[in-house]
């Protein structure tokens, strides 16, 4: 039989499945049947899961800086001192009226590119799977973090008192290592929020290393093409995004609306689901 050909010049979909399937039975294999996972995908495989306000500390102190015992109280300090003051200060700290929580209006200022604490990551591992494809040359890194893990992550608390960078960003011996957060689809950002069902994973301040809860997915690059190509991947719909490494860096980015760090790209993938549970209908 002729191998037939798609405008991409990827061979059609016997290998567009098998390739998807690849990874779809890896991912069933590697999350249990009553979690509810959020999911991240980075191009490159030796990326550590880091913030991007971790990486612009490490970019500016060194990787030291991570073992200093102030480390915590520097990663408060700098999300205030650069990002929420001036951003109070210049009006963007209420929206429709009331006055935005920190996590709030960090969530806001990512949107334009702001280096936060706040980790992108989606409730469809499809969506992380397209952002794991953008660097055909390397091989890739799909990450699942149950959030149904009460001993090790929870919901930020609703209490608006409570949503403030020293409580978000501190960990008590008692309280879980992660929170994750789900930003209202309210602004500019609405349509990649609804789009890639975004949800954000917050260290506390740091992510914890070589801890089981984080499953991980190596994604070969000799796949990346042939799953970007696959039409269950692809989707016309259009919704910017940003889970790049290199984040802009300060308030100047939400001051002007340019966002000369995130990468915006057509054509991210609708809500599925590839062998877990829509938090949605928990």
């Amino acid at each position: 039989m002729t191998d037939s050909y798609n405008e991409y010049g990827i061979r059609n979909l016997p290998i567009m499945i098998g390739a998807l399937a690849k990874y779809q039975a890896k991912l069933i294999g590697a999350i249990s049947g009553d979690g509810i996972y959020a999911y991240r995908g980075q191009q490159d495989y030796d990326w550590p899961l880091h913030s991007a306000a971790t990486r612009r500390l490490i970019k500016e102190h060194g990787q030291e800086a991570l073992d200093d015992p102030d480390f915590t109280q520097s990663y408060i300090g700098y999300h205030r001192d650069v990002f929420l003051d001036p951003a109070r200060t210049r009006g963007f700290g209420h929206e429709r009226g009331r006055r935005l929580t920190d996590i709030e209006l960090l969530a806001k200022l990512q949107h334009f590119g702001a280096a936060t604490g706040l980790l992108d990551f989606t409730w469809n591992p499809l969506v992380a799977l397209w952002f794991v494809c953008e660097d055909y040359s390397i091989d890739g890194k799909l990450y699942a973090i149950n959030t149904n893990d009460p001993l090790r992550v929870s919901r930020v608390p609703t209490d608006e008192s409570r949503q403030n960078v020293a409580d978000i960003f501190t960990n008590q011996s008692n309280l879980p290592t992660l929170y994750y957060w789900e930003p209202t689809a309210t602004g500019e950002a609405s349509a990649r929020i609804l789009g890639q069902r975004s949800v954000f994973i917050i260290g506390r301040p740091l992510f914890p290393e070589d801890d089981q809860f984080i499953r991980e997915i190596l994604i070969a690059r000799e796949d990346k093409e042939q799953l970007c190509c696959c039409s269950t991947i692809r989707s016309p719909a259009n919704c910017s995004a940003k889970m790049s490494p290199h984040e802009g860096s300060d308030i100047e980015s939400a001051r002007t609306g340019k966002n000369p760090g995130t990468q915006h790209r057509a054509g991210t993938p609708p809500f599925d689901r590839a062998g877990s549970r829509d938090h949605g209908s928990q």
